[in-house]
């Protein structure tokens, strides 16, 4: 009896199922194959072919992403070695824009609106803003720097103002035109003269003139707040040195003003708020915020002692050298600096006198030095405010080390006759490396994604431990995926009223860069599987290829080529081998393309979309209609598909007789090798072609291969360069009595 097989349209790849058990449709293997129908079911036909784009200045590349400047152009940013470059279409000149960046397989771009675009990599990021590129800042808006090179000048005046008895401490806050707002400046100060016997001021007609106001260099600043606290006075209802009430509104330029302001007609309503400036590894919008995910945040004392200049070196936290009366170097310089200890032991932003020489002979050791003009707390601080706490270099030295004195908060002045062998060995603390907060969630205000309030911090329930691996906007919330639960936190209204629910258990993103947001909702990895969650769902979609996901040790950024609905998932298996895994929106099959030497994909985006990847120091673009090969740099290497049907047996499982193959092809130039895979061995055909044509091939099965031919399953292998389209195969045969 003489049948035929004839296998056309293929579905999909099944590489867990027995080949004999698979249905019709699937096959074992397709790699560099792809189907050609939007339906359930289409054609394998080659893939196309990755060629060069654009030659960067950089030598590796880590990342690669796009992006819409201001003016509607589309730009490309690679990242390399924690440097940034961004390129119009990629084709225009590279231009370095930023440095220092944390250097990560992690980057990627969010468009923030309004023109604005976060580029990020590890924690580290940057803003793009303005016409092109010609805006770079980071993502918060710089605190005000009021003691640097050139700085701010406050004088006290006994007349011509309506301040009163007290003391008065200033901030100022840089403000963009939507309201987002830096972190107020370190506080700063004017003090009436010591020999008043109180540096506060008296009377009721104070005023303060205020000079050498910094200019932001952020071009998001449109205006500069100025802030003042109440008159802080001695007795125990004073108002608090900590809280700042509006005094004034200046242009960004305006770099002096007069305070004549009493403390009763003081903005009552407007405040300076604290904000804090997050590092994050994975990042979203959503309700109007900007939220970040697996965050650092420095430790900050936001209560700090406050600077003092009067232009002069007169009425300013500075010391006098005395000749005897203490322990220190005579004819020698030193240095001290001030800080306050909050309740959590941080250290704040520090104030430093001016270099102070002891006078005398420079053999001895009977110097002191007496610092005035030491900053006033009141006794109530200390619920904020543990320790004043001083620190002093040692004899001509630079290293400040801490002093063993203990100040108390009223007290104005202090003579110091400590030697330098009895200070401590603690010495001033260096800058402080942000804590790590893994599990926790930072959010920015409403309308303002540059301001985060420290408050504004949401963590898991899981602890540290459960570190977040992605948040993507969703509906009326945030899904936040970690490497065993995906969470959701609906964010609808006052964040009071925000809930955090565990959506699945068990099921997380397993792998750094193993989840792609799409339109629908988000595809992730999760320990050997690739799952859909969509519409509050959960759906493996990876059960075809598992084998293959099961060997997945590494994921480079992924990416949506929406042109053709794909979901491209660039990996690394654990034998070193690359593949560019597919999975196909229209119809749910996936493909598996070798991906030689290349890593992270990234869609460009706009109307004329690409599929773009990186190798070495080169982008590239995927062509879907190349019949090339790869060109990758100066190399270039053929494609060679390989396809593998399921297994056919004869009714009953008897014995067949194979007797003669037909190919349907659309050829490319180049080979194709036929091999009938049988339980007695291979039967091998080879064609060669050398145009791009349809054609049959007939190959009969020669009675050299007839013991071979003798069989009770068969499955077919095409491998080659010259195949573009397989539209069908046709196998006869004849069943065999036993």
């Amino acid at each position: 009896m003489d049948t035929t097989i004839f296998h056309g349209e293929v579905s999909g790849i099944d590489e867990i199922t027995a080949p004999l058990l698979l249905p019709e449709g699937i096959v074992s293997e397709m790699i560099n194959l792809h189907l050609d129908r939007s339906g359930e079911s289409g054609f394998p036909t080659r893939r196309g072919n990755w060629s060069n784009h654009s030659t960067t200045p950089f030598s590796v590349i880590d990342g690669v992403t796009s992006f819409v400047s201001d003016s509607d152009t589309q730009y490309y940013a690679i990242f390399s070695e924690g440097k940034i470059a961004v390129s119009e279409d990629g084709k225009g000149e590279w231009q370095t824009i930023a440095e220092g960046l944390e250097i990560s397989a992690i980057t990627g771009s969010l468009s923030l609106g309004m023109g604005s675009t976060l580029l990020h990599s590890g924690h580290d990021s940057v803003v793009i803003s303005g016409e092109g590129v010609a805006a770079v800042t980071p993502l918060s808006i710089p605190q005000p720097e009021i003691a640097g090179g050139s700085p701010i000048c406050a004088v006290h005046h006994d007349t011509g103002g309506e301040i009163g008895a007290g003391w008065y401490n200033y901030v100022l806050v840089y403000e963009s035109e939507t309201g987002d707002r830096s972190n107020p400046s370190q506080p700063f100060t004017a003090y009436k003269a010591a020999e008043s016997g109180s540096t506060g001021f008296s009377g009721s007609t104070n005023r303060v003139e205020i000079t050498n106001i910094p200019v932001p260099s952020d071009p998001r600043v449109k205006k500069k707040r100025l802030y003042r606290t109440k008159g802080v006075i001695t007795s125990t209802l004073s108002p608090s040195p900590f809280i700042y009430y509006e005094v004034a509104v200046l242009s960004p330029g305006r770099t002096t003003f007069t305070d004549k302001t009493a403390d009763a007609d003081l903005s009552v309503r407007r405040f300076a708020l604290f904000t804090s400036s997050p590092k994050g590894k994975c990042w979203c919008t959503a309700q109007g915020r900007l939220f970040s995910g697996s965050v650092k945040v420095p430790a900050v004392n936001f209560f700090a002692p406050p600077f003092s200049n009067d232009g002069v070196s007169t009425k300013i936290f500075r010391g006098t050298g005395f000749a005897s009366g203490g322990s220190l170097g005579n004819a020698s310089a030193y240095k001290y600096r001030l800080v306050y200890i909050d309740e959590n032991g941080t250290t704040s932003a520090m104030i430093e006198t001016p270099q102070i020489d002891t006078p005398g002979d420079n053999f001895e050791l009977l110097a002191k030095i007496k610092l005035d003009y030491l900053p006033y707390l009141p006794s109530d601080e200390k619920l904020r405010i543990t320790e004043k706490r001083l620190y002093r270099t040692k004899r001509n030295g630079s290293v400040f080390y801490r002093h063993p004195v203990e100040l108390s908060f009223s007290l104005l002045s202090y003579e110091d006759t400590v030697a330098d062998t009895a200070l401590l060995s603690e010495t001033f603390p260096a800058s402080v490396e942000p804590r790590g907060y893994p599990a926790s969630l930072v959010f920015s205000e409403t309308g303002r994604h540059f301001t985060f309030p420290p408050e504004n911090i949401i963590s898991l329930p899981g602890g540290d431990e459960e570190e977040i691996m992605s948040i993507h906007e969703e509906n009326d919330g945030v899904l936040i995926l970690t490497q065993k639960a995906v969470y959701k936190l609906f964010t609808q209204g006052d964040p009071l009223t925000w809930r955090l629910i565990t959506l699945i258990e068990g099921v997380g993103q397993t792998l750094e860069n193993g989840v792609l947001r799409v339109p629908y909702g988000v595809i992730f990895y999760s320990g050997g599987a690739v799952y859909r969650f969509q519409k509050g769902e959960l759906q493996n979609i990876g059960e075809g290829v598992a084998k293959t996901l099961s060997l997945v040790q590494r994921f480079w950024s992924p990416a949506r080529f929406s042109v053709l609905r794909w979901c491209g998932f660039p990996v690394k298996l654990i034998n070193n081998s690359r593949l560019l895994l597919i999975f196909d929106e229209k119809n749910g099959a996936w493909y598996k393309f070798t991906h030689p030497g290349l890593a992270g994909v990234a869609s460009s985006g706009g109307t004329d979309e690409r599929l773009l990847t990186y190798a070495g120091g080169n982008i590239l673009k995927y062509s879907h209609q190349g019949e090339g090969p790869d060109v990758i740099g100066e190399l270039d290497s053929d494609i060679e598909v390989k396809l593998i049907t399921r297994e056919y047996a004869a009714a009953g499982f008897i014995w067949q007789r194979l007797r003669k193959l037909r190919l349907y092809l659309k050829t490319l130039s180049g080979g194709v090798t036929v091999k009938l895979r049988t339980t007695a061995g291979e039967i091998v055909f080879s064609h060669t072609f050398t145009e791009a044509k349809e054609v049959l091939r007939i190959n009969p099965i020669e009675s050299a291969d007839g013991m071979k031919a003798i069989c009770r399953t068969v499955s077919i292998e095409i491998t080659g360069t010259g195949l573009k389209t397989l539209q069908g195969i046709k196998l006869e045969k004849r069943s065999l009595r036993n």
